[in-house]
């Protein structure tokens, strides 16, 4: 029997265009601590800078992070357009590409890296 969590750093891209202002920073505070709960999950930290997130969260070890992954970006997509009028033509809040790591927190090279070839490709 496993009795302890895993802990994840999850860093996700906004959709082109959006850069998050005040109301969304605010909503997604509350939003992303609400989809992880699903998994049994706690945001250990939420960073929200204009071209991407970082969230800080554990979770149950029996559920894949790319589940968790794919259910925030989509789970959060919904709830945000939902609360913010401006958002309205948006199908989705964070493009489907993240980056995921357990244990180590990723250096500022392999975020930027990701970022980079997440816009402009290999």
């Amino acid at each position: 029997m496993i009795i302890s969590d895993v802990e994840y750093h999850l860093v996700l891209l906004p959709s082109a265009g959006l850069v998050p202002d005040d109301k969304i920073k605010s909503d997604l505070a509350i939003i992303i601590p609400d989809v992880l709960l699903q998994y049994r999950g706690g945001v250990k930290l939420l960073a929200i800078t204009r071209d991407h997130v970082h969230v800080h969260f554990s979770s149950s070890p029996d559920v894949a992070p790319k589940e968790m992954a794919d259910t925030l970006i989509r789970e959060t997509s919904v709830r945000l357009v939902r609360v913010n009028e401006k958002l309205k033509g948006y199908d989705r809040v964070f493009l489907d590409t993240f980056l995921v790591k357990t244990g180590a927190k990723p250096t500022k090279g392999q975020i930027r890296d990701f970022i980079q070839i997440s816009i402009t490709g290999v």
